[in-house]
C-alpha cells in the first residue's frame, strides 16, 4: 500500500509538471520565435535481489525542444525576417551571444542599430548592423542571404548560424538560447524571407487534447492514491 502512495505521489508530480510545459505552449502559440516543448518522462526501477523490477513510478528526465518550422505569418513590416529551413539568428547580450528564430527588429533611436524586441542588438558577420538615419524603414531591404541594404548600400548582413545538435541549446526565455557546453556551431541552411514573423510551432488542437488527457489521468491517479489511503486507515484502526 505504502508504495502505492509513492507511486501515485510521483505520478501526480510529473502530470503537474507536464500541464505546466503545456500551458507554456499555449501560452506562446503567437509568440515570434517561440519553439514548443515536451516532458520526457520515465518509468523508475529498483533493482532486488528477490524483486529485479521494483516500481517506483515515473519521474520527469528532462524538457526537449521541438526545433520543427513555425507558423509563417505575414506582415508587411520592412524589420520583420523570419527563417525558412534550420538556423537561428544571433543577437548581441551582456551574457554573451543568444540564438532565436524571433525576427522582429527594431532601429535604435540613437543609434540606428538593428535590435530585437527585446532591445539586444541583432548581429550581423561583422558586428551589430548599424542603418543610416537617412534610410527609411520602407527602403530597407533584407535578403534571402540576411543582407540589410537600403538605397543601394549595404550595412550588414545577418549572422545566421546553424547546430549540429539543436537540443544542446539551453533555453533562456521563451524565444532565446543560449549555446550549451556540447553545442557546436554549424553553417545554417535557412533562408532569410522579409515581410514575415515565426511564430510558435506548437499546434493549439494537440495541445488542448494533452492538457485534457492529462487532466483526466491527474483525476484518476488522485482517486486512486485517496482509495489507498483511506484503506490504510481503516486498516491500522483494525
Amino acid at each position: 500500500m505504502i508504495r502505492g502512495l509513492y507511486n501515485g505521489a510521483a505520478a501526480l508530480d510529473v502530470i503537474t509538471r507536464q500541464q505546466e510545459v503545456i500551458s507554456s505552449n499555449l501560452a506562446n502559440l503567437n509568440t515570434s520565435g517561440y519553439r514548443s516543448a515536451q516532458l520526457v518522462v520515465n518509468q523508475r526501477e529498483n533493482p532486488q535481489p528477490n524483486n529485479p523490477r521494483n516500481e517506483l513510478g515515473p519521474e520527469s528526465l528532462e524538457v526537449l525542444t521541438s526545433f520543427e518550422n513555425g507558423r509563417l505569418h505575414q506582415t508587411d513590416r520592412p524589420l520583420d525576417a523570419s527563417l525558412v529551413g534550420d538556423g537561428f539568428f544571433s543577437f548581441e547580450s551582456p551574457d554573451g551571444t543568444l540564438y532565436s528564430r524571433a525576427g522582429h527588429f527594431y532601429r535604435s533611436p540613437d543609434s540606428g542599430t538593428l535590435v530585437s524586441n527585446e532591445g539586444l542588438p541583432v548581429l550581423g558577420e561583422s558586428g551589430p548592423i548599424n542603418i543610416p538615419a537617412d534610410i527609411a524603414d520602407s527602403e530597407i531591404v533584407i535578403g534571402e542571404d540576411g543582407t540589410v541594404s537600403g538605397k543601394g548600400q549595404q550595412f550588414g548582413k545577418l549572422a545566421v548560424v546553424g547546430f549540429r545538435d539543436n537540443q544542446s541549446l539551453e533555453r533562456v526565455s521563451q524565444s532565446f538560447f543560449k549555446a550549451g557546453q556540447n553545442s557546436v556551431q554549424t553553417d545554417a541552411t535557412a533562408v532569410v524571407t522579409q515581410f514575415n514573423q515565426e511564430y510558435s510551432n506548437g499546434n493549439a488542437v494537440s495541445e488542448m487534447i494533452a492538457m485534457v488527457i492529462g487532466t483526466r489521468h491527474y483525476e484518476a491517479v488522485q482517486k486512486a492514491t485517496t482509495a489507498i489511503s483511506e484503506a490504510m486507515r481503516e486498516h491500522i484502526r483494525a
